[in-house]
């Protein structure tokens, strides 16, 4: 006969709890007319399985009429009869050869036992196997040579380098091995009610793994042992084999980033210092989901002015034209988006956005900061009184992509030159407009141009780029009169 065992649940079971957990996350997404490719994601896929291990516990329990029939199945459930006890009646029944006296009482109880709700064994072992199996699979990183400017700004400036990092893998650890530096994460000889120490120390990386990593892990102190301690029932380590790592100390999930087992809470106080005393802030691959970690990033940035953050992300949306008012409750990422898209000309940069992979961009993120108040962006001196007319670009503001220059012909009312043949260089053949795929800050460029009167006339130069900072094409329009010099 089948056997329900509170303590060993069967793999058949804990598949069949996968399954169903993640077959039910797709279909209310896709209900929802939301993509099923990305209904599920390690961190949603542990939030539920945790929250059906204790579902029974859960302050929202009482107001769900019935969870789904097939969790209550797929689970694990007590018995209150035994298996002697029932092999025993059933012996006692074969023997005699007539209807054992309780039999059909304890077959009954086993109904009511398997009807009842499971105690989350099932759920709980599954939460424990996927566990072990991200372990398994951020084991190996594939490449960390991207990480090199990290290491090499730790040794080059004073007080080594703080690292702040949500991810579980041990990239920057290896890569710290290979180019020689030092580096303590904290955890070495940590004990629970001991604040880790990250003093700034020359050359060294200061790694604050807040989310737990996939080398790290607990075991249970032995009671018998003449340290033991009543309230220090774990003792953590840092030198766990990620692929036999049986109890991984990661923090995973959507709700649960603020667990108070373990150094969690600890590294995030370490987190707070750290920024308290630096002014400057570089972001790489992190999506601003964590309330947690946005609420200590946006009291340190909004704590002083001249504190700044710059941001690496490949994905970066431009931000939308908004009126923030001081009635608003405005979320940190739309603080960020709305902080990033006002014009220089207005105030101050406090938000720096790099559009680009931390494998392209992480050298440059870590030396450029956003840009100080400017009258203009754009800088324009055409020059007139020469053999051959240009114009000089100076670009003071953020880098402009897809810039076209060229002439129209708008304003007729005022005295101006016919001007023909733009090119970048003299020796190519002359157009309406040009392409120059990249101006970078601070970077200049010559268009040259003729003055032909038999031409069709164009009177005006148009210069259009688009910037990371806006949804629109900037513009920027110059004029060209009979006296030459800079036009502001």
């Amino acid at each position: 006969m089948a056997q329900w065992d509170r303590n060993r649940p069967t793999q058949a079971g804990v598949t069949r709890a996968l399954h169903a957990v993640y077959g039910a996350m797709v279909a209310h997404a896709t209900s929802r007319g939301e993509s099923p490719l990305t209904a599920v994601n390690v961190e949603r896929l542990v939030s539920a399985v945790r929250l059906l291990r204790d579902r029974n516990d859960h302050e929202a329990t009482p107001f769900v009429a019935e969870w789904l029939r097939v969790i209550q199945e797929i689970d694990s459930h007590t018995l209150s009869v035994s298996d002697s006890e029932l092999e025993k009646t059933i012996s006692f029944d074969l023997d005699r050869g007539t209807l054992a006296s309780g039999l059909g009482e304890q077959i009954a109880q086993i109904a009511r036992d398997i009807s009842t709700p499971g105690d989350g064994d099932v759920f709980r072992e599954l939460e424990k196997q996927i566990l072990q199996r991200v372990t398994k699979i951020l084991a190996k990183p594939s490449t960390v040579d991207y990480l090199t400017p990290l290491l090499d700004l730790a040794v080059s400036q004073r007080g080594g380098l703080t690292i702040a990092t949500l991810n579980y893998d041990t990239t920057v650890e290896m890569a710290a091995r290979r180019a020689g530096v030092s580096l303590t994460t904290g955890l070495h000889g940590w004990r629970p009610g001991i604040s880790p120490l990250f003093p700034p120390i020359d050359g060294v990386v200061n790694l604050l793994k807040i989310h737990g990593s996939v080398d790290w892990t607990r075991r249970r102190r032995d009671p018998r042992a003449p340290e033991h301690n009543t309230f220090a029932r774990y003792i953590y380590e840092d030198e766990a084999d990620p692929m036999d790592n049986s109890d991984p100390l990661i923090v995973i999930g959507d709700r649960e980033k603020l667990t108070a087992e373990g150094p969690t809470l600890g590294l995030m106080r370490a987190f707070e210092e750290a920024l308290i005393e630096a002014d400057r802030l570089v972001v790489v691959g992190y999506s601003f989901r964590d309330a947690h970690i946005n609420t200590v990033v946006a009291n340190w940035l909004g704590a002083e002015t001249s504190r700044t953050i710059t941001i690496l992300d490949p994905g970066w949306t431009t931000p939308p034209r908004m009126a923030i008012r001081y009635e608003n409750d405005v979320s940190f990422w739309d603080g960020l988006r709305y902080e990033a898209g006002i014009s220089l000309e207005a105030q101050g940069g406090k938000v720096l956005v790099l559009p680009a992979k931390a494998k392209d961009g992480l050298a440059r993120a870590l030396v450029e900061v956003p840009l100080s108040k400017l009258t203009r962006e754009i800088t324009v001196v055409a020059c007139l009184d020469l053999e051959q007319p240009f114009l000089r670009i100076r670009n003071q503001g953020y880098d402009l992509h897809d810039v076209e220059v060229g002439a129209t012909n708008y304003a007729t009312y005022l005295q101006q030159q016919p001007i023909a043949n733009l090119r970048l260089g003299l020796d190519v053949p002359g157009a309406e407009a040009v392409s120059i795929p990249l101006l970078r800050h601070n970077e200049t460029r010559i268009v040259y141009f003729d003055i032909e009167h038999d031409h069709e006339p164009r009177t005006e130069f148009h210069l259009t780029g688009t910037s990371w900072r806006r949804h629109e094409r900037m513009s920027f329009d110059v004029y060209i009169r009979d006296d030459p010099g800079r036009w502001d």
